[in-house]
């Protein structure tokens, strides 16, 4: 399966979600959840949908908003 936008933000918001549940901060969470996308995709398809998506980080958030708004 090709890594689109959609599937990155699910994937990263997901795991994000999870780490924080257990209490992992914040940016410890992000890079994580990162370096699981990138276990998964690579890190080229990984780089690829960073780098191709403008406002990505306002993406991120609205997408880790919806799933766990309390770690937010």
């Amino acid at each position: 399966m090709e890594l689109t936008l959609i599937v990155f933000l699910n994937l990263m918001s997901d795991k994000f979600c999870e780490l924080k549940s257990q209490n992992m901060d914040t940016v410890k969470a992000v890079a994580v959840s990162l370096s699981h996308v990138q276990d998964k995709y690579g890190g080229r398809a990984t780089r690829r949908v960073i780098i191709d998506t403008p406002l990505i980080g306002s993406l991120a958030v609205a997408s880790a908003a919806t799933k766990c708004p309390q770690h937010l």
